[in-house]
């Protein structure tokens, strides 16, 4: 069936999009389940409100697409460009984000609840007054997670792990972290005035670099 004929019934169930161009498609209001997406370009593409739930996309050009107020289980990305990606509001749980540059991506209010990024570039990402629970962020190739410059300020993190991640000039202003792993972290000039730590694990020097009240 035609991908423009199957969305016009208002869902995809058990479709495969492969090496094609989606930059004049909409996924907003969607319904998305086992659904494959590789190689295809869909820059900017509208995927708000979008209710998904196993979704495999590899090798894609997801630039500048918004993601806002989404329901989506079981998201799995590889190797994707997903440069200033827009996830406001959204619940994110069950997700997998592999070796993809995540630069400058909007968590912001989100809930983002048992996913893994690994292998990402995610300088710039902001979480402002998301939540985040059983989150790991590592990088088993380079050993540091690239985590530079993001922005976690009011932010709510439990049972997560940064450990070994370059969190450098990073945000956690008011932010309230709990049973999270932050040993052998970069925090130079990290911020975290105003941030209530409860049961985490971080290293006198990590402690040192960042900025404490």
């Amino acid at each position: 069936m035609d991908l423009q004929d199957a969305l016009a019934g208002g869902s995809l169930d058990g479709y495969a999009i492969r090496d094609t161009n989606l930059s004049r498609t909409s996924f907003e209001n969607r319904m998305l389940k086992n659904v494959l997406i590789h190689r295809t370009s869909m820059p900017s593409l509208r995927m708000d409100s979008m209710d998904a739930n196993a979704i495999q996309c590899t090798a894609c050009n997801l630039r500048g697409c918004s993601m806002r107020d989404a329901n989506i289980d079981g998201w799995n990305m590889l190797n994707c460009h997903a440069i200033e990606c827009r996830f406001e509001d959204t619940l994110l749980q069950n997700g997998n984000f592999f070796e993809s540059d995540l630069v400058n991506c909007n968590f912001n209010r989100s809930k983002i609840v048992k996913t893994q990024f690994q292998s990402n570039n995610m300088y710039g990402a902001s979480f402002e007054n998301a939540f985040l629970a059983q989150v790991q962020f590592s990088d088993p190739k380079m050993g540091n997670a690239e985590l530079s410059r993001t922005n976690f300020s009011r932010a709510m993190i439990i049972d997560s792990s940064f450990k070994g991640a370059n969190l450098q000039t990073s945000n956690f202003t008011d932010a309230i972290l709990i049973r999270v792993n932050l040993i052998g972290t970069c925090l130079a000039r990290a911020d975290f005035r105003g941030a209530v730590l409860i049961d985490c694990d971080i290293t006198a020097d990590s402690r040192n670099d960042a900025i404490f009240d």
